[in-house]
Formats: C-alpha cells, sequence, structure tokens
C-alpha cells in the first residue's frame, strides 16, 4: 500500500562491515472514469444515463462508480458521477487522473406538429366596440404552457376593435419550446337594419312623407351617426320610404353591414 517513504538499512556482516542506507516509496496509481452522454427532446423529465468504466484499478480490487449528472431543461451538462470506495480499493492508493465525462443534452420540443402540443383555434368576433386581442391558450399534454416563458405572441396589427380584415397571431416556441405556429382571426361587420314607416293620402298636389316610427337597429349603443328619412310621394302611386345614413359621427360605416 501507499504509506510514505520506505527506508531500506543495509548492514554489513562477514567480511563487510558499515551501514547503507536507501529509501523507495510506493506512489499512487492514476485512476480515471469515463461516462457516457445521452440526447432527448425536452419532455419535463430529467435526463440521466447510467453507463460508465472507471480505468486505471489494480485488476481484482473492487470500487462503486455511479453516475449523477442529470439536466430537465433545454442545454447541455456534464454527466457527472461519484465514487464510493467501499470494496477492496484503497482509496489512498490511487490518484486521480483526467476524466471523459459525457455530455447531457435537452433539445427544445416543437410546438409545429409536437407531439402532445395543442395550440387552439381563435373564432371571428363580430364588432361590437369592444377589443378583442386573442390570446391563444398553448398546451403540452396536460401542462398549460405560461406565455413569455415557453412561448411570444406577436400580431401584425394593433388594431383589435374596429374591422380591418384577418388579424395575423404568430406564436413561436421559448425556452423549453421551439417552433412558429400561425393562427388567424378577424373582427367581423356588424348587421345594421333599417325600418321606415308607411303612410297614404288622398292626392292634394303636396310630397306625402313619413318620418315617425322610423329607426336604426344594430349599431353599437353610444356610437352616433346622421340618419335622414328621405321617401316623398307627390303623384298617385307608391313608392319606398328611403332614406340615408351620414357617417359622420363615432360610427365607421367599415364596421358594419347593412
Amino acid at each position: 500500500d501507499v504509506t510514505g517513504e520506505i527506508e531500506v538499512t543495509i548492514t554489513g556482516k562477514g567480511n563487510y562491515v558499515g551501514v547503507v542506507t536507501k529509501k523507495y516509496r510506493i506512489i499512487p496509481r492514476e485512476y480515471t472514469v469515463t461516462t457516457k452522454g445521452a440526447t432527448k427532446v425536452y419532455d419535463g423529465t430529467e435526463l440521466t444515463e447510467a453507463e460508465n468504466k472507471i480505468e486505471g484499478i489494480v485488476d481484482g480490487e473492487r470500487v462503486t462508480v455511479t453516475n449523477d449528472g442529470t439536466i430537465t431543461n433545454v442545454g447541455t451538462s456534464n454527466n457527472t458521477y461519484k465514487i464510493m470506495w467501499d470494496g477492496t480499493a484503497k482509496e489512498s492508493n490511487y490518484t486521480h487522473g483526467t476524466d471523459t465525462l459525457g455530455t447531457l443534452k435537452v433539445t427544445a420540443k416543437s410546438l409545429v406538429n409536437g407531439k402532445d402540443i395543442n395550440v387552439d383555434d381563435p373564432e371571428n368576433i363580430k364588432y361590437d366596440g369592444k377589443a378583442h386581442q386573442w390570446e391563444p391558450t398553448v398546451t403540452d399534454g396536460s401542462k398549460t404552457l405560461v406565455k413569455d416563458t415557453d412561448y411570444t405572441v406577436a400580431y401584425d396589427k394593433t388594431d383589435f376593435t374596429n374591422v380591418t380584415g384577418e388579424i395575423e397571431v404568430t406564436i413561436t416556441g421559448k425556452g423549453n419550446y421551439a417552433g412558429t405556429v400561425t393562427k388567424k382571426y378577424q373582427i367581423t361587420p356588424a348587421t345594421y337594419t333599417v325600418t321606415t314607416g308607411s303612410d297614404e293620402k288622398v292626392y292634394d298636389g303636396t310630397p306625402l312623407t313619413k318620418t315617425e316610427g322610423a329607426k336604426v337597429e344594430g349599431i353599437v349603443e353610444g356610437e352616433t351617426y346622421t340618419f335622414e328619412v328621405t321617401g316623398s310621394q307627390t303623384y298617385v302611386g307608391t313608392s319606398d320610404n328611403t332614406y340615408k345614413i351620414a357617417w359622420d359621427g363615432t360610427a365607421k360605416a367599415s364596421n358594419y353591414t347593412h
């Protein structure tokens, strides 16, 4: 065993006299450990790899090497180990050399056609004067992912109230997730209807008009516009009691369909 210097004394005998002293030592033997690496796509569980080998230990002597490297989130780490001098090998007889540690690597899980990944779909919304900025729900199996931690959301428009055509929403993976999913929705025009009254009279040479009872329905409460009944009939016959709307207030024509 390694015990420090061993002193040897040689003493003359018989035809020889005198004493000579010599010293030597048993030096520690170098050992190294190699661990295996591994790679997987992020799934929320730890990545480990148990395979290893130790070199330099004298044949027949025993020692226990256990890998303890682990990684869960996207990234890389060394597959480290711990050694237990619980067998016949004595730690004092060895010195540690340069190990070769494997790499544990977790890669990002794709939002695009990824296993268990689901990004819900938005629905078109009829104009109601309110803002409708759709927020996606992204799930990985039973786990609901967190915006700005697992993914980001970007919009190609900033107006979520008025009718502006399709709104494109881009969901991009972040952290443990990668890839881009695009969804589209839109604010659709609200429908308005107009009712005008009917009337009749015997010809008297003056125009017949009817403004009472006219109404516009479907315009968002509080929005303003100008409405005027324009129908007129002077001579014998019939005609529609027409009207006109001027979009000169807060109501926008583009937000409505007739």
